[in-house]
Protein backbone atom coordinates (compact mmCIF):
# COMPACT_ATOMS: atom_id res chain seq x y z
CA UNK A 1 0.00 0.00 0.00
CA UNK A 2 1.00 3.56 -0.93
CA UNK A 3 0.16 6.73 0.40
CA UNK A 4 -1.62 8.96 -1.84
CA UNK A 5 0.13 9.97 -4.69
CA UNK A 6 1.96 13.67 -3.88
CA UNK A 7 1.01 13.98 -0.05
CA UNK A 8 3.84 15.98 0.02
CA UNK A 9 2.03 18.61 -1.80
CA UNK A 10 -1.50 18.23 0.10
CA UNK A 11 -0.19 18.51 3.46
CA UNK A 12 1.87 21.66 1.96
CA UNK A 13 -1.71 23.59 0.85
CA UNK A 14 -3.62 22.10 3.88
CA UNK A 15 -0.39 23.47 6.39
CA UNK A 16 -0.39 27.04 4.50
CA UNK A 17 -4.55 27.25 5.55
CA UNK A 18 -3.71 25.77 8.78
CA UNK A 19 -1.46 28.60 9.59
CA UNK A 20 -3.69 31.61 8.42
CA UNK A 21 -6.46 29.44 10.30
CA UNK A 22 -3.87 29.75 13.85
CA UNK A 23 -3.23 33.51 13.31
CA UNK A 24 -7.20 34.13 13.22
CA UNK A 25 -8.22 34.04 9.45
CA UNK A 26 -10.90 31.23 8.92
CA UNK A 27 -9.28 29.37 6.34
CA UNK A 28 -11.35 26.96 3.63
CA UNK A 29 -9.90 24.50 1.56
CA UNK A 30 -11.77 22.59 -1.39
CA UNK A 31 -10.64 19.26 -2.96
CA UNK A 32 -12.09 17.76 -5.85
CA UNK A 33 -12.58 14.15 -5.88
CA UNK A 34 -14.75 11.23 -6.77
CA UNK A 35 -13.47 8.61 -3.99
CA UNK A 36 -14.35 9.45 -0.49
CA UNK A 37 -11.71 7.64 0.58
CA UNK A 38 -8.87 10.03 -0.92
CA UNK A 39 -10.07 12.94 1.01
CA UNK A 40 -10.46 11.10 4.27
CA UNK A 41 -7.00 9.78 3.98
CA UNK A 42 -5.39 13.70 2.94
CA UNK A 43 -6.98 15.10 5.92
CA UNK A 44 -6.03 12.14 8.13
CA UNK A 45 -2.74 12.10 7.58
CA UNK A 46 -2.53 15.78 7.43
CA UNK A 47 -3.76 15.21 10.94
CA UNK A 48 -0.85 13.21 12.29
CA UNK A 49 1.62 15.59 11.39
CA UNK A 50 0.62 18.38 13.56
CA UNK A 51 1.65 19.22 16.95
CA UNK A 52 -0.54 22.06 18.25
CA UNK A 53 -3.30 21.54 20.61
CA UNK A 54 -6.55 21.96 18.54
CA UNK A 55 -9.91 20.18 18.37
CA UNK A 56 -10.67 18.33 15.07
CA UNK A 57 -14.53 17.17 14.05
CA UNK A 58 -15.52 14.98 10.69
CA UNK A 59 -18.08 14.15 8.69
CA UNK A 60 -19.29 12.45 5.34
CA UNK A 61 -22.49 13.19 3.57
CA UNK A 62 -23.95 10.30 2.30
CA UNK A 63 -27.38 10.26 -1.14
CA UNK A 64 -30.12 10.23 0.07
CA UNK A 65 -29.57 10.72 3.64
CA UNK A 66 -32.71 12.38 5.70
CA UNK A 67 -30.23 14.81 7.95
CA UNK A 68 -30.68 17.59 10.30
CA UNK A 69 -30.75 21.43 9.70
CA UNK A 70 -27.23 22.44 8.39
CA UNK A 71 -25.76 19.19 8.44
CA UNK A 72 -23.73 18.57 9.45
CA UNK A 73 -23.00 21.74 11.23
CA UNK A 74 -25.20 21.39 14.69
CA UNK A 75 -23.50 18.01 15.40
CA UNK A 76 -20.33 19.56 15.39
CA UNK A 77 -21.34 22.66 17.65
CA UNK A 78 -22.91 20.54 20.06
CA UNK A 79 -19.63 17.81 20.29
CA UNK A 80 -17.54 20.44 20.36
CA UNK A 81 -18.95 22.68 23.12
CA UNK A 82 -19.26 18.99 25.05
CA UNK A 83 -15.65 18.65 24.36
CA UNK A 84 -14.68 22.47 25.86
CA UNK A 85 -17.48 21.61 29.14
CA UNK A 86 -19.04 24.58 27.29
CA UNK A 87 -23.10 25.31 27.88
CA UNK A 88 -24.80 25.69 25.05
CA UNK A 89 -27.14 28.77 27.28
CA UNK A 90 -23.63 29.84 27.94
CA UNK A 91 -22.39 29.33 24.22
CA UNK A 92 -25.17 31.17 22.42
CA UNK A 93 -25.02 33.95 24.90
CA UNK A 94 -21.31 34.97 24.32
CA UNK A 95 -21.25 34.24 20.78
CA UNK A 96 -23.97 36.66 20.38
CA UNK A 97 -26.59 34.28 19.00
CA UNK A 98 -29.85 35.93 17.44
CA UNK A 99 -31.46 36.48 20.36
CA UNK A 100 -35.20 35.26 19.15
CA UNK A 101 -33.28 31.80 17.67
CA UNK A 102 -31.03 31.44 21.12
CA UNK A 103 -33.60 29.19 22.81
CA UNK A 104 -34.16 27.20 20.06
CA UNK A 105 -30.84 26.21 19.16
CA UNK A 106 -30.26 25.83 22.94
CA UNK A 107 -33.24 23.13 22.83
CA UNK A 108 -31.93 21.39 19.90
CA UNK A 109 -28.47 21.04 21.08
CA UNK A 110 -29.93 19.51 24.65
CA UNK A 111 -32.28 17.13 22.49
CA UNK A 112 -35.30 18.93 23.76
CA UNK A 113 -38.76 19.21 21.77
CA UNK A 114 -38.61 22.43 19.57
CA UNK A 115 -41.15 25.05 19.64
CA UNK A 116 -40.57 28.46 18.85
CA UNK A 117 -42.22 31.08 20.83
CA UNK A 118 -43.59 33.09 17.96
CA UNK A 119 -43.92 32.09 14.64
CA UNK A 120 -41.84 33.67 11.73
CA UNK A 121 -43.11 36.46 9.59
CA UNK A 122 -43.50 35.44 6.21
CA UNK A 123 -42.04 38.80 5.29
CA UNK A 124 -38.81 38.48 7.46
CA UNK A 125 -38.23 35.08 6.04
CA UNK A 126 -34.71 35.85 4.42
CA UNK A 127 -33.72 37.52 7.13
CA UNK A 128 -34.33 34.98 9.70
CA UNK A 129 -32.87 32.32 7.50
CA UNK A 130 -29.35 34.17 7.69
CA UNK A 131 -29.36 35.00 11.16
CA UNK A 132 -29.62 31.24 11.37
CA UNK A 133 -26.75 30.83 9.16
CA UNK A 134 -24.89 33.77 11.00
CA UNK A 135 -25.92 32.71 14.64
CA UNK A 136 -24.21 28.64 13.46
CA UNK A 137 -20.50 30.82 12.98
CA UNK A 138 -20.79 32.92 15.43
CA UNK A 139 -20.79 29.68 17.86
CA UNK A 140 -18.19 28.40 16.09
CA UNK A 141 -15.89 31.39 16.12
CA UNK A 142 -16.22 31.66 19.81
CA UNK A 143 -15.44 27.61 20.52
CA UNK A 144 -12.40 28.53 18.13
CA UNK A 145 -11.21 31.20 20.79
CA UNK A 146 -10.33 28.19 23.64
CA UNK A 147 -9.32 25.61 20.80
CA UNK A 148 -8.41 26.13 17.02
CA UNK A 149 -11.31 23.88 14.89
CA UNK A 150 -10.56 21.45 12.05
CA UNK A 151 -13.67 20.76 10.48
CA UNK A 152 -13.69 18.15 7.52
CA UNK A 153 -17.06 17.14 5.74
CA UNK A 154 -16.87 15.12 2.39
CA UNK A 155 -19.02 14.49 -0.46
CA UNK A 156 -20.51 18.12 -0.47
CA UNK A 157 -22.44 17.26 -3.66
CA UNK A 158 -24.22 15.20 -1.08
CA UNK A 159 -25.43 18.35 0.70
CA UNK A 160 -28.47 19.77 1.54
CA UNK A 161 -29.96 23.33 0.85
CA UNK A 162 -29.18 24.17 3.84
CA UNK A 163 -26.09 23.43 4.49
CA UNK A 164 -24.74 24.57 0.59
CA UNK A 165 -25.97 27.74 1.78
CA UNK A 166 -24.09 27.82 4.85
CA UNK A 167 -20.99 26.71 2.96
CA UNK A 168 -21.37 29.27 0.90
CA UNK A 169 -21.41 31.84 3.86
CA UNK A 170 -18.40 30.53 5.25
CA UNK A 171 -16.89 31.13 1.76
CA UNK A 172 -17.86 34.77 1.80
CA UNK A 173 -16.81 35.55 5.68
CA UNK A 174 -13.96 38.10 6.20
CA UNK A 175 -13.94 38.27 9.99
CA UNK A 176 -12.12 36.31 12.49
CA UNK A 177 -12.08 32.42 13.95
CA UNK A 178 -9.09 30.24 14.51
CA UNK A 179 -10.92 27.53 11.92
CA UNK A 180 -9.68 25.34 9.21
CA UNK A 181 -12.01 24.32 7.11
CA UNK A 182 -12.04 21.53 4.45
CA UNK A 183 -14.40 20.22 2.18
CA UNK A 184 -14.30 17.65 -0.61
CA UNK A 185 -16.89 17.70 -3.81
CA UNK A 186 -16.96 15.94 -6.61
CA UNK A 187 -17.22 18.71 -9.38
CA UNK A 188 -18.98 16.34 -12.21
CA UNK A 189 -21.11 14.37 -10.23
CA UNK A 190 -24.49 13.77 -12.37
CA UNK A 191 -27.92 14.23 -10.82
CA UNK A 192 -30.93 12.67 -11.80
CA UNK A 193 -32.40 15.95 -12.90
CA UNK A 194 -30.95 18.86 -14.82
CA UNK A 195 -32.67 21.64 -11.85
CA UNK A 196 -30.22 19.54 -9.57
CA UNK A 197 -27.60 19.68 -12.13
CA UNK A 198 -27.58 23.36 -12.36
CA UNK A 199 -27.87 24.00 -9.03
CA UNK A 200 -24.73 22.01 -8.26
CA UNK A 201 -22.94 23.35 -11.52
CA UNK A 202 -24.05 26.89 -9.79
CA UNK A 203 -22.62 26.69 -6.57
CA UNK A 204 -19.06 24.92 -7.99
CA UNK A 205 -18.55 28.04 -9.75
CA UNK A 206 -19.44 30.09 -6.81
CA UNK A 207 -16.53 28.63 -5.01
CA UNK A 208 -14.33 28.93 -8.23
CA UNK A 209 -15.41 32.51 -8.27
CA UNK A 210 -13.39 33.48 -4.44
CA UNK A 211 -11.07 30.09 -4.77
CA UNK A 212 -9.45 27.31 -5.75
CA UNK A 213 -10.34 23.80 -5.73
CA UNK A 214 -7.31 21.57 -5.72
CA UNK A 215 -7.63 17.93 -7.67
CA UNK A 216 -6.81 15.01 -5.52
CA UNK A 217 -5.39 12.03 -7.91
CA UNK A 218 -4.62 8.79 -5.95
CA UNK A 219 -3.12 5.48 -6.82
CA UNK A 220 -3.50 3.65 -3.67
CA UNK A 221 -5.71 4.29 -1.06
CA UNK A 222 -4.41 3.63 2.59
CA UNK A 223 -7.77 1.78 5.00
CA UNK A 224 -8.86 4.54 7.06
CA UNK A 225 -11.65 4.54 10.05
CA UNK A 226 -14.93 5.09 8.42
CA UNK A 227 -15.91 8.95 8.94
CA UNK A 228 -19.46 9.78 10.83
CA UNK A 229 -22.52 9.97 8.93
CA UNK A 230 -26.12 10.02 9.62
CA UNK A 231 -27.96 7.51 11.40
CA UNK A 232 -31.02 5.64 9.52
CA UNK A 233 -33.95 6.66 10.41
CA UNK A 234 -36.40 3.54 11.10
CA UNK A 235 -39.88 5.07 11.62
CA UNK A 236 -42.24 7.59 10.19
CA UNK A 237 -42.33 9.48 13.58
CA UNK A 238 -38.71 9.86 13.66
CA UNK A 239 -38.84 10.91 10.04
CA UNK A 240 -41.78 13.29 10.61
CA UNK A 241 -39.59 14.64 13.81
CA UNK A 242 -36.06 15.48 11.50
CA UNK A 243 -38.18 17.02 8.61
CA UNK A 244 -40.33 19.16 11.53
CA UNK A 245 -37.00 20.19 13.07
CA UNK A 246 -35.76 21.45 9.57
CA UNK A 247 -38.37 23.44 9.50
CA UNK A 248 -38.15 24.99 12.76
CA UNK A 249 -34.76 25.63 11.83
CA UNK A 250 -36.65 27.18 8.28
CA UNK A 251 -34.71 24.39 5.94
CA UNK A 252 -37.86 24.46 4.12
CA UNK A 253 -36.81 22.39 1.02
CA UNK A 254 -35.51 19.52 3.36
CA UNK A 255 -38.50 19.63 5.56
CA UNK A 256 -40.99 19.77 2.83
CA UNK A 257 -38.63 16.09 0.85
CA UNK A 258 -38.82 14.34 4.59
CA UNK A 259 -42.29 15.14 5.26
CA UNK A 260 -44.02 14.56 1.86
CA UNK A 261 -41.77 11.44 1.96
CA UNK A 262 -43.82 10.23 4.63
CA UNK A 263 -47.37 10.68 2.79
CA UNK A 264 -46.40 9.20 -0.18
CA UNK A 265 -45.05 5.63 1.88
CA UNK A 266 -48.23 5.31 4.20
CA UNK A 267 -50.48 6.08 0.34
CA UNK A 268 -48.41 3.35 -1.03
CA UNK A 269 -48.17 0.67 1.95
CA UNK A 270 -51.45 2.00 3.57
CA UNK A 271 -49.76 2.23 6.85
CA UNK A 272 -52.25 4.13 9.08
CA UNK A 273 -50.51 7.15 11.45
CA UNK A 274 -52.12 8.64 14.70
CA UNK A 275 -54.31 11.83 14.24
CA UNK A 276 -51.93 13.83 16.15
CA UNK A 277 -49.04 12.56 13.83
CA UNK A 278 -51.36 13.52 10.65
CA UNK A 279 -51.88 17.00 12.29
CA UNK A 280 -48.35 17.83 12.62
CA UNK A 281 -46.80 16.22 9.33
CA UNK A 282 -49.95 18.19 7.11
CA UNK A 283 -49.27 21.53 9.24
CA UNK A 284 -45.73 21.55 8.64
CA UNK A 285 -46.33 20.57 5.37
CA UNK A 286 -48.51 23.69 4.53
CA UNK A 287 -46.29 25.51 6.41
CA UNK A 288 -43.24 24.73 3.75
CA UNK A 289 -45.46 25.53 1.11
CA UNK A 290 -46.83 28.93 2.32
CA UNK A 291 -42.97 30.06 3.21
CA UNK A 292 -41.96 28.87 -0.44
CA UNK A 293 -44.53 31.03 -1.85
CA UNK A 294 -46.22 27.95 -3.02
CA UNK A 295 -49.72 29.16 -1.92
CA UNK A 296 -52.26 26.50 -3.84
CA UNK A 297 -50.01 23.47 -2.60
CA UNK A 298 -50.29 25.24 1.20
CA UNK A 299 -54.09 25.35 0.52
CA UNK A 300 -54.66 21.85 -0.32
CA UNK A 301 -52.50 20.94 3.03
CA UNK A 302 -54.07 23.54 5.08
CA UNK A 303 -57.67 22.13 3.88
CA UNK A 304 -56.99 19.10 5.39
CA UNK A 305 -55.69 19.76 8.33
CA UNK A 306 -59.10 21.80 8.68
CA UNK A 307 -61.25 18.74 7.93
CA UNK A 308 -59.17 16.75 10.65
CA UNK A 309 -59.93 19.56 13.06
CA UNK A 310 -63.95 19.43 11.92
CA UNK A 311 -64.29 15.73 12.22
CA UNK A 312 -62.45 15.77 15.80
CA UNK A 313 -64.32 18.88 16.96
CA UNK A 314 -61.39 20.71 18.38
CA UNK A 315 -61.58 24.25 18.59
CA UNK A 316 -57.90 25.44 18.79
CA UNK A 317 -57.08 23.51 15.91
CA UNK A 318 -59.95 25.16 13.83
CA UNK A 319 -59.09 28.41 14.57
CA UNK A 320 -55.24 27.65 13.75
CA UNK A 321 -56.73 26.30 10.41
CA UNK A 322 -58.66 29.18 9.77
CA UNK A 323 -55.86 31.40 10.24
CA UNK A 324 -53.41 29.03 8.67
CA UNK A 325 -55.77 29.85 5.29
CA UNK A 326 -56.42 33.49 6.04
CA UNK A 327 -53.27 34.13 5.81
CA UNK A 328 -52.37 31.34 2.43
CA UNK A 329 -55.24 33.92 0.81
CA UNK A 330 -54.07 37.10 2.14
CA UNK A 331 -50.36 36.11 0.20
CA UNK A 332 -52.49 35.68 -3.02
CA UNK A 333 -53.90 38.56 -2.73
CA UNK A 334 -57.47 37.23 -2.31
CA UNK A 335 -58.81 39.83 0.66
CA UNK A 336 -62.10 38.63 0.71
CA UNK A 337 -61.68 35.12 1.24
CA UNK A 338 -58.96 36.26 3.40
CA UNK A 339 -61.01 38.52 5.75
CA UNK A 340 -63.72 36.22 5.98
CA UNK A 341 -61.43 33.06 7.26
CA UNK A 342 -59.90 35.62 9.44
CA UNK A 343 -63.21 35.91 11.59
CA UNK A 344 -63.60 32.06 11.31
CA UNK A 345 -60.51 31.90 13.25
CA UNK A 346 -61.29 34.59 15.55
CA UNK A 347 -64.71 32.86 16.49
CA UNK A 348 -63.26 29.68 17.67
CA UNK A 349 -60.48 31.25 18.98
CA UNK A 350 -62.83 32.66 21.55
CA UNK A 351 -64.78 29.59 21.40
CA UNK A 352 -60.96 27.22 22.82
CA UNK A 353 -60.74 30.09 25.26
CA UNK A 354 -56.79 30.38 24.86
CA UNK A 355 -55.63 33.64 24.93
CA UNK A 356 -52.44 32.73 22.42
CA UNK A 357 -54.82 30.91 19.77
CA UNK A 358 -56.82 34.50 19.90
CA UNK A 359 -54.04 36.55 20.25
CA UNK A 360 -52.68 34.59 16.95
CA UNK A 361 -55.91 34.89 15.38
CA UNK A 362 -56.32 39.05 15.52
CA UNK A 363 -52.75 39.29 14.59
CA UNK A 364 -53.59 37.26 11.30
CA UNK A 365 -56.48 39.78 10.63
CA UNK A 366 -54.05 42.91 11.67
CA UNK A 367 -51.68 41.59 8.95
CA UNK A 368 -54.72 41.24 6.51
CA UNK A 369 -55.30 45.18 7.18
CA UNK A 370 -51.80 46.02 5.98
CA UNK A 371 -52.43 44.23 2.65
CA UNK A 372 -55.35 46.48 1.85
CA UNK A 373 -54.70 50.00 0.05
CA UNK A 374 -57.15 52.49 0.77
CA UNK A 375 -56.78 55.32 -1.81
CA UNK A 376 -55.69 58.77 -0.72
CA UNK A 377 -58.22 61.46 -1.08
CA UNK A 378 -58.46 62.97 -4.34
CA UNK A 379 -58.40 66.33 -2.28
CA UNK A 380 -54.84 65.82 -1.16
CA UNK A 381 -53.58 64.00 -4.53
CA UNK A 382 -54.36 67.58 -6.62
CA UNK A 383 -53.71 69.97 -3.70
Amino acid sequence: MSKVKSQNNYDHILRMHWEGALAGSPQVVHFNTDVTGVFCQVVEEFIQTLDTSYLFVKYRLTPGAVNEPYAPFLTFIKELAEAQQLSFEELTQKAGVYPCQQQLFVDYLSGRPLKRPDEPLFEELAYEQEQFRKSILKMLWKISEKHPLIIAVANLQFAKNGTIRLIEEIQNHKGDGRILFVFSLDKNHYFHTDEENHYWEDFVAKIEDTSHIFEIKAEHVLLVEEWPTVSSVSSYEELAQVGCDNLQFLALEEAKDYLGKILVKTEKGGADLSLALQYNILQALGDCHFFLEENDDALVYYEMVLELAQREGNAERLAEAYRKLAMTHTNKFDLTTAQRLSHQSIKFAEISGIDSVLAKALFSLYLLSQKRTVPMDKTLYFN
